[in-house]
């Protein structure tokens, strides 16, 4: 787990940290880039932007990176919004996933073999409710921000996409 507490996927630890910690930058920016402009223009008033957001700061100065107003009217949740779900459903899917798989089930199988569990059939069942509980999480946030599971799986590949093109959003 890293400083935000979220767990990684497969990006690089420096990579990963700097997403994170840059993450406040990253929604106002995606914000901006949809037509609001507050966020960002708030941000930029009060704090100096990090060395990654310098070329993209840069360009939004001289013109080069326009916002878009289309499609505002429809949206129901702000971009910044929709990132704040999807790290939402990843926090808590991806902390399944972490149990499931890796150092959290090699961990869990070390647990339950020293405690007299049987390694094959136990362990695997106990995979597949991790898996299974994986996906309610994913419903239960859905259903509290009142989307559709579909929506949040968008919200969740959007995430992504942000994060394997980081520093360039």
């Amino acid at each position: 787990m890293n400083s935000a507490g979220f767990l990684p996927t497969k990006t690089k630890p420096s990579e990963f940290d700097s997403f994170y910690e840059n993450i406040e930058w990253i929604k106002a920016l995606v914000d901006w880039d949809k037509g609001y402009k507050t966020s960002l223009a708030q941000m930029l008033a009060y704090m100096r932007p990090p060395v990654e957001f310098m070329p993209i700061v840069a360009d939004i100065v001289e013109g080069t990176r326009k916002s878009s107003n289309k499609g505002q009217s429809g949206r129901t949740h702000k971009p910044s919004e929709t990132l704040k779900i999807a790290l939402e459903i990843e926090r808590a899917v991806g902390g399944m996933k972490y149990l499931s798989k890796g150092e959290g089930l090699e961990h869990l199988e070390n647990y339950l073999s020293a405690n007299g569990v049987k390694r094959n059939g136990e362990a695997i069942d106990l995979h597949h409710a991790y898996e299974k509980q994986a996906v309610v999480w994913r419903e239960l946030i859905a259903k509290k921000h009142d989307i559709s599971i579909h929506t949040a799986i968008n919200y969740e590949k959007k995430l992504k996409k942000l994060k394997e093109n980081w520093p360039q959003i």
